[in-house]
């Protein structure tokens, strides 16, 4: 039978200034093959404007020969991302290097915006 693990919850809290993607989370994948499914949650707030927006994603994401993690399919969203009218360019991107998942948010230019992040997942490794 193979190997597998539910790892606890990684969080995340990060405030940007601009509309760079910046990193709020570090997921690792070091092991040479595995198949890992994130339940990702994140929210953003401008505490100026009071404007919020949030996001619940599923990812799936596959290692195989200790190569760079990757995602065979688009994150899911579990439900369609909600935000006011001062969030529409708040965005929420992964990426991937080495043996890392990195979940990126992107606020706006000129405003500062709280985020908070959570991940949680459970893996499967081809042993």
């Amino acid at each position: 039978m193979s190997s597998s693990v539910h790892w606890n919850a990684i969080d995340g809290a990060i405030t940007t200034n601009d509309a760079t993607p910046t990193t709020i989370l570090a997921i690792p994948a070091s092991d040479p093959n595995v198949s890992i499914r994130v339940d990702l949650t994140v929210i953003a707030r401008n505490p100026t404007t009071s404007d919020g927006k949030t996001w619940n994603q599923l990812l799936l994401v596959d290692k195989t020969g200790g190569q760079t993690p990757t995602m065979p399919v688009a994150a899911q969203n579990v439900t369609a991302p909600m935000g006011t009218l001062g969030s529409a360019s708040w965005a929420l991107a992964t990426s991937f290097e080495g043996s890392n998942i990195f979940i990126q948010v992107q606020g706006q230019l000129g405003s500062s915006i709280n985020w908070f992040a959570s991940a949680s997942p459970v893996a499967v490794m081809g042993d």
